[in-house]
């Protein structure tokens, strides 16, 4: 309440005071200027007292209803990098295919407009030394792909990990949990990497503790149309000793053989999602896994991070504070969730909302015009509607039970011509079953000016016209679109 002005009080008690000197006949009164209740400062009286009653106090004010203070989201900047890289310095797959050395490495990297670069050769810890590891303008997290019949990203190593397994049956996942443990010590993550490629690196094992799936490795369906079957997962399984002591396999890697609805690379995204299912925390990532010839980023890695550091970057991996894009330029996507009413999003990727209550989850997709959004919740499409323009916003209202978790897919148009003129190539090179197929179907479909030699990398650099990466990156179960993103998920609480 506003403190009363002084001009009343003083000529109110100066006419009192008048009053009372004059001999005035009848009730002496008393006035008194209004003022905060409880006698605060500013309240006068008469003189004299009067005899009558005193007047009852003015009720106080009821108090102020308290503000509501929205929960805000949490401080922080997305960058985006390549979780998977490889060097001629240290990887011998990367320096027989015509590789760069580190530093030209990560000048490609640069080019591209990354913000983060992890190196990761193969089963070797001498990136960590390595004095030409690092860059003015990106931030260089150093690491391995660590093992040989299952691959993983150990990434912001600080010191020499065991570079692969070195036994076979029951004593394989223990030494795999070891592992990752000394990795956690020293404050990097964990991830399985291209869990079903067409290598046969099948994760057969459960680790306890890793923190990420490469959700998505280098074009979505470059390499290979064919899922995984059965039979390779009891193969790889036989192959590391663990039928023989009776050991069954991972049964996230049952899962998703079973799907048969695409290729290899969506067996990885419903590896991951039967992980979140089973009530786990796992994060998406992606690796473009280059070696030569393409440029890093493709897909690319978007973290939310508080700091633009090794730490920020590795905090926002364990966090689940990321999505995958096609490319460095997009499709960009913001999902956030409003778990009060107050329309403000303060749940982000990676956060928690309350169960049991209604929930808007909002997307915001920037570059995918024609395309399609899907809100995925527990592996099932909740609603899906198409991308209308640059910057689309779609909202779903929801009530989650305990532990549902919700993302988001972007798929991109592709178009017609395109896929008439690329897609046949590239599936009948598929069909042979050799992987140098592929990369000839893909010389075919380059025209000769996506070909850069001014980056002084050892072979040229192509750049993929966004027509033949987007025919590269085609979803199997979807006809007419690729992919262009995938976020991790919004979870609901126990």
């Amino acid at each position: 309440m506003a403190r009363p002005r002084s001009g009343p009080v003083v000529s109110a008690a100066v006419l009192a005071l008048a009053l009372a000197l004059a001999g005035c006949a009848g009730k002496r009164t008393t006035v008194q200027a209004a003022g905060p209740p409880g006698g605060a400062p500013g309240a006068a009286s008469a003189a004299p007292a009067s005899t009558a009653p005193p007047a009852p106090p003015a009720p106080p004010a009821p108090p102020a209803p308290p503000a509501h203070v929205p929960r805000q989201p949490a401080p922080g900047t997305w960058l985006r990098g390549d979780l998977h890289s490889h060097t001629a310095t240290h990887s011998d797959d990367a320096r027989r295919q015509g590789g760069d050395p580190t530093r030209k490495t990560i000048q490609v990297a640069e080019y591209v407009g990354l913000d983060f670069l992890a190196i990761t050769d193969h089963r070797t810890n001498d990136v960590i030394t390595d004095p030409d590891a690092t860059s003015g303008r990106m931030v260089i997290l150093r690491g391995m792909e660590w093992g040989s019949g299952m691959h993983a990203g150990a990434i912001g190593l600080t010191r020499p990990i065991q570079p692969d397994y070195r036994t076979r049956g029951a004593g394989l996942a223990p030494e795999v949990d070891a592992v990752i443990d000394e990795v956690h010590a020293q404050g990097g993550v964990f991830v399985l990497d291209h869990p079903l490629d067409e290598g046969n690196h099948l994760w057969v094992v459960d680790p306890k503790a890793f923190d990420a799936i490469e959700v998505w490795h280098s074009q979505w369906s470059m390499r290979s149309w064919a899922p995984r079957t059965q039979r390779d997962l009891d193969d790889k399984a036989a192959g590391l000793g663990l039928t023989a002591v009776g050991l069954a396999p991972n049964p996230h890697l049952v899962t998703a053989v079973a799907d048969r609805r695409g290729s290899s690379s969506l067996q990885a995204l419903t590896f991951w999602e039967s992980y979140l299912n089973s009530g786990r925390r796992v994060t998406a990532v992606g690796g473009g896994d280059r070696h030569m010839l393409l440029p890093q980023g493709s897909p690319t890695t978007h973290v939310y991070a508080r700091s633009r550091d090794v730490q920020g970057v590795l905090d926002a991996i364990r966090e689940g504070r990321t999505y995958i894009s096609r490319t460095p330029v997009g499709p960009f996507v913001t999902f956030a969730a409003d778990g009060d009413g107050d329309r403000v999003y303060e749940a982000l990727i990676g956060d928690e909302v309350s169960p049991g209550a209604p929930v808007v989850f909002r997307a915001e997709v920037l570059g995918a015009t024609g395309g399609r959004i899907d809100f995925v919740k527990r592996g099932q499409v909740l609603h899906t509607e198409a991308i209308v323009g640059p910057h689309h916003i779609a909202e779903v209202r929801d009530v989650p039970a305990a532990l549902d978790w919700y993302r988001v897919d972007v798929y991109e148009a592709i178009d017609p011509a395109a896929r008439n003129r690329h897609l046949a190539l590239l599936q009948a090179a598929q069909a042979t079953g050799q992987r140098w197929a592929a990369l000839a179907a893909m010389a075919v479909m380059v025209p000769g000016g996506a070909l850069h030699t001014n980056l002084g990398t050892v072979l040229p650099t192509v750049l993929l016209p966004d027509d033949v990466d987007r025919v590269l990156n085609a979803s199997l179960k979807d006809p007419g679109y690729c992919r262009g993103a995938i976020t991790s998920p919004i979870y609901a609480g126990r």
